[in-house]
């Protein structure tokens, strides 16, 4: 499968070796890191959760299994920046939040990597994406019980990314029109973003904004 110059495995072959590739890196050792690393897993990884691939959503799950394992190491956050791998991922868990019925392990998975990848400071300015910032936060209304990671997941990342500049006042726009989803997410860091919200040209968004600070301010006293 990691073999240019082999001829294109079956689909059976590959969600065998990517399966293989998932359990393998879950042990978290070097060894096997830098293996699956110089092996170019990464990169074919990635590809396979290209729209055009039209991988199942079984393999989908495998392969974000193992991105996730693989993004937990130090030395292969970058390159699966650097393979584009996060804008795949978000649309992956987009198209999984569109119906029940889609596997929940994508978001689980997807969740998980994009958590371990946030901290990377590329990834941050990755994820102030519009869409990626729409995503994340339609994560946050996920309340089924066995999905509770996976809320947990996008809380956490939204927080990594609310270390970058304008990362916190990009989340809290998106989140202003949910006066009390803002306070559970941020609590008292929201105030400084709401504050510049009652400045802007929006007056929807404003009237939010107003919302969201008396919600603040009620919860303080």
């Amino acid at each position: 499968m990691f073999d240019d110059k082999t001829a294109d495995p079956s689909p059976t072959v590959i969600y065998r070796v990517v399966g293989t590739l998932a359990n393998v890196t879950a042990i978290l050792t070097d060894t096997a890191m830098m293996k699956a690393l110089k092996a170019g897993a990464v990169k074919r990884l990635t590809t396979l959760l290209e729209p055009e691939q039209n991988s199942s959503p079984q393999l989908i799950v495998k392969v974000l299994n193992a991105l996730g394992n693989l993004s937990l190491q130090e030395q292969a956050k970058t390159p699966i920046i650097e393979a584009d791998a996060v804008p795949l991922i978000i649309e992956c868990i987009a198209n999984a939040i569109k119906s029940d019925e889609t596997d929940p392990r994508i978001r689980r998975y997807g969740s998980a990597a994009l958590l371990s990848l946030s901290v990377h400071e590329k990834c941050k300015v990755q994820l102030q994406d519009p869409f990626a910032v729409h995503t994340l936060c339609r994560l946050l209304y996920v309340r089924v019980p066995d999905e509770a990671h996976t809320r947990s997941n996008a809380v956490s990342i939204i927080h990594h990314v609310s270390e970058a500049p304008m990362g916190l006042t990009v989340y809290c726009t998106q989140l202003v029109e949910d006066d009390q989803l803002t306070l559970e997410v941020f609590a008292e860091r929201a105030g400084a973003p709401l504050v510049e919200l009652l400045s802007g040209e929006s007056s929807e968004q404003r009237g939010f904004a107003v919302r969201a600070i008396h919600t603040l301010l009620a919860a303080s006293t």
